[in-house]
């Protein structure tokens, strides 16, 4: 499964979305703080507190399999 395009499909939909005052949205990081991610306006999205929770979980997931590949491929070489 394609973790990266599910992140990105619900990060594009979200910014490309209306507010609305009476939904609660919770701000994002597109790029986690942990990983050198910023505070600015372009590295920050609102989305639902189900979204948010969604793309915590694929994030997780993503970075997962990043580190087991890159750990894979500096024992081989």
């Amino acid at each position: 499964m394609d973790y990266s395009k599910i992140y990105y499909n619900i990060i594009n939909n979200a910014k490309n979305r209306l507010i609305y005052e009476d939904i609660y949205y919770e701000n994002h990081h597109i790029l986690p703080k942990s990983l050198g991610g910023k505070n600015s306006k372009d590295n920050l999205v609102k989305l639902t507190l189900r979204e948010h929770y969604i793309v915590h979980k694929l994030l997780v997931k993503i970075y997962l399999f990043l580190s087991k590949h890159t750990s894979t491929q500096i024992v081989n070489n």
